[in-house]
């Protein structure tokens, strides 16, 4: 059921990667079909958890909180990292983008990071809206922080995007300005240090 969402965007994209067959180089068309590929290979996944979630209920609480786990850690990577090696411009040499001040995490990427942190927020944002507590706004309040700093403009509308649906989703869509205020008291307050951040 959930394949259906992602199937047009699947068959256009596959359209587009015979009709690249006419412009392109070898390597060219070998690197889109590998993106392709990628793509399904997350698509299965996603319908692969679903369906194994959607069956047991124990399991998709496990499943989530092991997202929430992974984002804590992922936070607390990347503030390691953000502290300790900000500057990975030494690393352009390697092929990977020289990241100035962001958090990168273990990833070394703000994008990649971004996704993970803001997925986690989203999910534990979810559960306080469910359970409340001052522990699990305390998480929210660190993966959102942590989440900004990456600078990653992607993460952000993610984390927008997201916010909202929850929030439409629980019928609570009074709480979006607060979200929208909030970000961008944050985001008018990182610190900008020389570089991209």
């Amino acid at each position: 059921e959930v394949f259906k969402y992602f199937s047009g965007f699947i068959v256009i994209s596959l359209f587009s990667l015979i009709f690249s067959l006419t412009g392109y180089s070898p390597n060219e068309l070998f690197l889109g079909t590998l993106y392709f590929i990628r793509f399904i290979s997350y698509v299965a996944f996603f319908i692969f958890c679903c369906n194994l979630t959607s069956q047991n209920i124990t399991l998709k609480d496990k499943f989530l909180n092991s997202l929430i786990g992974v984002s804590f850690f992922a936070a607390i990577f990347g503030w390691i990292q953000y502290f300790v090696y900000p500057d990975l411009t030494s690393l352009k040499f390697l092929g990977w983008d020289d990241h100035l001040y962001r958090l990168t995490g273990t990833f070394l990427d703000p994008g990649f990071t971004g996704v993970i942190l803001g997925l986690g927020f989203i999910q534990a944002l979810a559960k306080y809206l469910e359970k409340k507590g001052k522990k699990l706004f305390l998480l929210v309040a660190f993966l959102l922080v942590s989440a900004i700093f990456t600078y990653s403009r992607a993460t952000y509308l993610a984390i927008i995007f997201g916010s909202i649906a929850l929030f439409s989703f629980t019928k609570k869509l009074k709480a979006v300005p607060l979200l929208m205020a909030t970000l961008i008291v944050i985001v008018l307050f990182l610190p900008r240090p020389e570089g991209e951040g």
